[in-house]
């Protein structure tokens, strides 16, 4: 008996289930709601993850955001779905009091971005353990790391296969079953093309076959700057995205440290330090990059870490007749993020050719030679 009543109320729960999923079936304004919400809840789900994976590289280390004016931020680099934000390392207090402690910087000011740089010198000891696992990451990635990524190459080269397959699907669908999909049809196809976009990955057979391998980058000198000419720098491809490109170095050795004690402007090849009343500048004159460690003044050290690629600028305030200590290193090796519209890869830098390649006689030199000639 007891088991009768049990199958009974068995019966009538799987029957009232079948009644509520036949009433919205048969109800099409539900179903359409139904599909709008999760139509909406997924879209909102993927653009809040989903963020540039070059830029998310340098996510909450700090960094040098560099504009194409030749202008220079700095901070902690915090990345969102659209836009970044660099926080200060110390709350700026303006001349009219104002407390400022963070940059936002909108989708449409990062059309302005020349580069965006990381030196190892700028970070804590665990964001520099942080960045070494990072680096041995990217450049000798484990079977998970590269069957992800294989996988993502994959959907994006046959995104448009799997989006027209299914829209078949649906269609075949709302003809089988019209009651059902055929209002939403439109909500289903948004909710395939959200997930496809979301998994899906650039995918360049000429930049894949060099990840991880040493490449020279090709950038575009600030427009404002007098040497606005294309300068090079040299690294190993650690991945690309449709609107950036990162290339890295795994030791950050300067090729000169320079200590600077102010009582006039000065001027080297490599730079140039204006010394204002209210101010001191400083200029990146190239072809090499510079990096200002610290300044000194009103007796005090400040730490600065900000990067500067030939032509772009460093202005920093100088109390009335303070005395100015500069410390800064000329050196060529830095973590790069730089967007698509200012720079491309331009040559490969292996040191060594194997033997099936080599045919005993020397490289286009007048091509490879021809960056080298930049003015200082």
């Amino acid at each position: 008996m007891s088991l009768l009543i049990i199958a009974q109320d068995a019966s009538t729960t799987t029957g009232r289930a079948d009644a509520w999923w036949r009433l919205l079936i048969d109800n099409a304004l539900a179903l359409t709601i139904l599909f709008i919400f999760v139509t909406a809840i997924i879209s909102v789900i993927v653009n809040k993850h989903r963020k540039d994976k070059c830029l998310k590289r340098l996510g909450s280390y700090h960094i040098s955001f560099l504009t194409t004016a030749g202008k220079v931020i700095w901070g902690n680099l915090v990345v969102y779905s659209q836009g970044i934000e660099l926080c200060f390392d110390k709350p700026h207090m303006t001349r009219r009091a104002l407390a400022k402690s963070s940059a936002m910087i909108y989708p449409e000011q990062l059309g302005n971005c020349l580069a965006l740089c990381r030196v190892a010198d700028g970070l804590s000891a665990s964001e520099r353990r942080s960045r070494l696992r990072q680096i041995r990451r990217s450049f000798r990635p484990g079977l998970i790391r590269q069957t992800f990524r294989w996988l993502r190459n994959i959907v994006n080269m046959f995104r448009d296969a799997f989006s027209k397959a299914l829209t078949a699907i649906i269609g075949s669908l709302a003809k089988t079953r019209p009651g059902m999909v055929g209002g939403q049809q439109g909500q289903v196809t948004e909710i395939g093309k959200t997930l496809l976009g979301a998994a899906a990955n650039a995918y360049e057979p000429i930049l894949e076959r060099h990840i991880g391998k040493p490449v020279v980058v090709r950038v575009a000198g600030p427009a404002d700057s007098p040497t606005a000419v294309p300068f090079e720098m040299q690294g190993y491809l650690v991945d690309y995205s449709e609107s950036y490109l990162a290339v890295f170095n795994t030791e950050h050795e300067p090729i000169e440290s320079v200590n600077l004690e102010l009582e006039a402007s000065q001027e080297q090849a490599a730079y140039r330090v204006n010394l204002e009343p209210e101010e001191v500048s400083v200029f990146c004159k190239g072809p090499e990059a510079l990096v200002v460690e610290s300044i000194y003044r009103n007796g005090q050290e400040h730490q600065l870490a900000v990067s500067l690629l030939p032509g772009c600028s460093l202005n920093l305030r100088r109390p009335a007749g303070a005395a100015i200590r500069l410390q800064m290193q000329v050196t060529r090796r830095l973590d790069l993020v730089c967007p698509r519209t200012t720079a491309t890869v331009h040559f490969g830098a292996e040191t060594a050719i194997s033997a099936s390649q080599s045919h005993g006689g020397v490289a286009p030199e007048a091509l490879a030679d021809q960056s080298e000639s930049m003015p200082s």
